[in-house]
């Protein structure tokens, strides 16, 4: 891909109540804040790239960073899902739907949301969140075992 990368940080003053409504309004904070993108140029068709943040991470870790550590299964602009070892999937699904995790295992969600996946005990456990805080649950099918999962909400 061709293009232009940039990245910058600066201070920032904001409250979290902009992202999530259950903070205060009026508790406003001031903060490092960091800034990445590419200039993908005119109209761009079928191009993509991907990156990695690595937070408090050295220039020599992240030169001996391992690539291979993690696999991305889907990309789109549907569903972000990445494999972290046999055990461990992170999804951001941006609408309902469905995306096989590996040959054996397919994940099917009827409400977009964060999801983390975990074999624990031999069993599969899903944690879900909403970042649009208007969801209380979310029903998701792994290689057809349906299950409804509690969206959990913080109060203040």
């Amino acid at each position: 891909m061709e293009g232009e990368g940039r990245i910058f940080s600066e201070q920032r003053t904001n409250s979290w109540n902009d992202i999530m409504k259950i903070y205060p309004k009026s508790e406003l904070q001031t903060k490092d804040v960091f800034t990445i993108y590419m200039n993908h140029g005119i109209l761009p068709k079928n191009d993509s790239y991907q990156y990695v943040i690595l937070p408090a991470t050295t220039p020599k870790e992240v030169q001996h960073f391992d690539l291979s550590s993690f696999k991305i299964i889907s990309n789109t602009s549907q569903c972000q899902a990445v494999q972290l070892n046999k055990e461990t999937y992170l999804l951001a699904l941006y609408e309902a739907g469905s995306v096989p995790l590996s040959g054996e295992l397919k994940f099917e969600s009827n409400k977009k949301g964060f999801l983390f996946c975990v074999l624990i005990r031999k069993k599969w456990k899903v944690y879900a969140s909403d970042p649009t805080q208007t969801e209380t649950s979310m029903e998701v099918i792994l290689n057809g075992n349906k299950k409804r999962n509690q969206i959990a909400r913080r109060r203040i």
